[in-house]
């Protein structure tokens, strides 16, 4: 494998590491993958909470928020797929559904910030997870 198609995929895939690594307040890409292997440990789990990761990383690009504010999208769906995945019987619905609330994650979570940092500069964290 060439030197820029390593560099294609690292990039591809850092901001679900980080997105990972974030639930344990961490930034470092071996923490993002231990996670991931761990959410693996029950598969449909795992899936459900990457592919509501995928879900609003995606989203997260394609309008454009800049990559330091990525982070907190991804794993804010993550724990909304995770939960989702872990509550329910995996079904293609379910996974429909999962698929909108990672959507529905990063609009939130990019509303919230913002609100939450100029109200008076506090962090979003969980707080869409939450609600």
């Amino acid at each position: 494998m060439g030197r820029n198609a390593a560099s294609a995929i690292q990039r591809a895939v850092r901001p679900y590491l980080r997105g990972y690594a974030a639930v344990l307040f961490c930034s470092h890409d071996l923490a993002g993958l231990l996670i991931l292997a761990v959410t693996f440990i029950h598969p449909e789990v795992g899936a459900c909470g990457l592919l509501s990761a995928v879900a609003a990383h995606l989203t997260a690009r394609h309008l454009r928020y800049p990559e330091f504010e990525q982070p907190p999208e991804v794993y804010n769906a993550l724990l909304v797929g995770l939960a989702l995945g872990a509550a329910w019987k995996v079904t293609s619905l379910l996974l429909a559904i999962i698929a909108v609330t990672g959507v529905i994650t990063a609009l939130a979570t990019h509303v919230l910030a913002g609100w939450l940092w100029r109200l008076n500069r506090l962090p979003v964290m969980s707080l869409t997870f939450v609600l």
